[in-house]
């Protein structure tokens, strides 16, 4: 009887896993584009993943803007990431970094499962796909310096995000050369083809996309909200100023960028024109035609040896945006300045310690005096240096002056833009949170911290304690409930007042989640970029 019991019992036990299975991964079809689209219900999130929004940039479309994509004869299936856009190990150097510092196995550093040139494709959650259930779409653009990057690494899973009735995309683009380039020849081609931005335009080609289609996946095209960090952010800030972008987003959630406001992430056309007619002949050929029948490796290869090696280029950012006649008509800093902002809701911020990691451990009072005179004024010198003096080691007074020069300072020059030309408000963070860990190096409130808390997926290998949850359902209530209303607050959250001239305009996120003074500000009254 014992025996039969058990017996029983352990059928039960497969019965229910099995059921417990088949609603983890649950087969649901949608039309959308007039394709037929088969995805997976995993946990309750109906799951798209692969879905094609332009033709595979190859052959004669590499270097032109992205081409709508032909639907499909029959059912597709979506239930397999696409291929990442071309590109090489920056991203996962940088997982390995991170995890070294954290102590952890650096083999467990994610990379890209494949890399193609066919990389134009978005992915897709989403809690219901009721076309009358109007959810507010929150599209995510990664970063990785417009190097490397993809839409389905560990950090930018959306299922979690979705659980909070919102649908979560993510956008490939390409990358490198591939995704920014310019020679004669490519000059010479009509209309957005001639623009240079390729990376620019497959954004804007998503957008487009998910403003004809994603009501099939229960989502509002009215009401879409672009997310980014890093590039993704400088990215966000090119379209939040493109004639191209205007009206494909209601908001814009810009997680460390700002930077791409400096004069040297707005690249000036005839310049890259020439570069790259220079790179063509180092690749030994003399037609566009010759350059587009190179294999994408060599391509990239080559392209990362030009462009960062050639002293002509050393100050140019590889591969940020090219003032054209088409996607960016000018510098987003001057753009910026003439109030040429697109109507939207915008919250933005940066980490603690964005430049920590990134900084030499051997730091000598010259580089932090060169650095001061590469970025300030002369006459503030002195008071620059009195500034930072209540930080005694080197190394933390540069990683200081390069956190207000690349993020706090233009993040403040926007949000006050931003006060001055648009009736919508500005919501301004600073994350702070720094894990508990007694292990590897301290690398603090890092650049990138805050994206587990963003979308509830904290690695394995992050020491993760119960007040990093609770700051990850704070973080992810606040960032939800701006992407569904224009405004963060809500119900059992500290109020985040809108940035104004106010003593404390900043919400801090970190051990204590309150209103607070504007970092670096002292540093920020004497910085002065004259091209902004």
């Amino acid at each position: 009887m014992i025996r039969s019991n058990i017996i029983l019992f352990g059928l039960l036990l497969f019965l229910t896993a099995c059921t417990h299975h088949k609603q983890e991964s649950q087969d649901i079809r949608i039309k959308a584009n007039s394709e037929s689209l088969i995805g997976s219900i995993e946990n309750g999130i109906s799951i798209f993943r692969g879905v094609p929004f332009a033709k595979p940039p190859i052959g004669d479309l590499r270097w032109r803007a992205p081409r709508k994509h032909i639907p499909r004869l029959g059912d597709q299936h979506a239930k397999q990431f696409a291929p990442a856009c071309m590109q090489d190990e920056y991203l996962t150097d940088w997982y390995r970094d991170v995890i070294a510092s954290f102590g952890g196995d650096v083999d467990e550093a994610p990379a890209p499962r494949q890399v193609s040139e066919d990389c134009l494709y978005l992915n897709v959650w989403t809690p219901m796909t009721d076309p009358s259930a109007n959810l507010p779409v929150m599209v995510y653009i990664y970063g990785g310096n417009n190097l490397s990057g993809w839409t389905y690494e560990p950090n930018y899973l959306g299922h979690e995000l979705a659980k909070k009735d919102v649908v979560v995309v993510s956008i490939a683009y390409r990358q490198g050369i591939f995704g920014a380039f310019v020679n004669p020849e490519i000059a010479d081609q009509e209309g957005e083809d001639n623009s240079g931005n390729f990376f620019l335009l497959d954004l804007i080609a998503g957008l487009h996309w998910i403003q004809e289609n994603i009501h099939s996946f229960g989502g509002d095209p009215a009401n879409v909200t672009v997310f980014g960090e890093s590039a993704g952010a400088a990215n966000i800030g090119y379209l939040s100023v493109s004639p191209l972008a205007r009206n494909l987003f209601k908001r814009a959630i810009k997680q460390s960028g700002g930077f791409e406001i400096h004069h040297d992430y707005a690249n000036a056309y005839e310049e890259e024109k020439e570069l790259g007619a220079g790179f063509a002949k180092m690749l030994g050929v003399s037609t566009l035609a010759e350059l587009r029948g190179k294999p994408a490796e060599e391509v990239h290869a080559q392209a990362m040896k030009y462009y960062g090696d050639s002293s002509y280029n050393a100050k140019r950012k590889n591969f940020f945006a090219i003032v054209d006649d088409h996607v960016m008509p000018d510098t987003p800093a001057r753009m910026i300045a003439q109030g040429q902002i697109h109507l939207a809701d915008y919250l933005i911020g940066s980490n603690a310690d964005e430049n920590l990691m990134y900084t030499p451990e051997k730091v000598t009072e010259k580089d932090v005096y060169q650095y001061i005179e590469d970025w300030f004024p002369t006459q503030n010198f002195r008071s620059v240096k009195d500034t930072i003096s209540f930080l005694v080691n080197r190394r933390d007074q540069l990683a200081f002056l390069d956190d207000s020069v690349d993020y706090s300072c233009p993040i403040q020059i926007l949000a006050r833009a931003i006060n001055r030309h648009l009736s919508n408000k500005v919501y301004v963070y600073y994350f702070s949170r720094v894990r508990e860990h007694n292990t590897g190096k301290y690398i603090g409130a890092y650049h990138g911290a805050e994206l587990p808390y963003v979308f509830g997926t904290h690695d394995d290998w992050l020491p993760t304690s119960k007040d990093d949850l609770n700051l990850t359902d704070q973080i992810m209530t606040y960032w939800t409930n701006f992407a569904r209303a224009g405004d963060p607050n809500g119900v059992g959250l500290p109020r985040w007042e809108p940035y104004g001239k106010q003593k404390k305009p900043v919400l801090n996120l970190g051990n204590k989640v309150a209103m607070r003074e504007v970092p670096h500000k002292l540093l920020c009254d004497l910085f002065h970029d004259p091209t902004i």
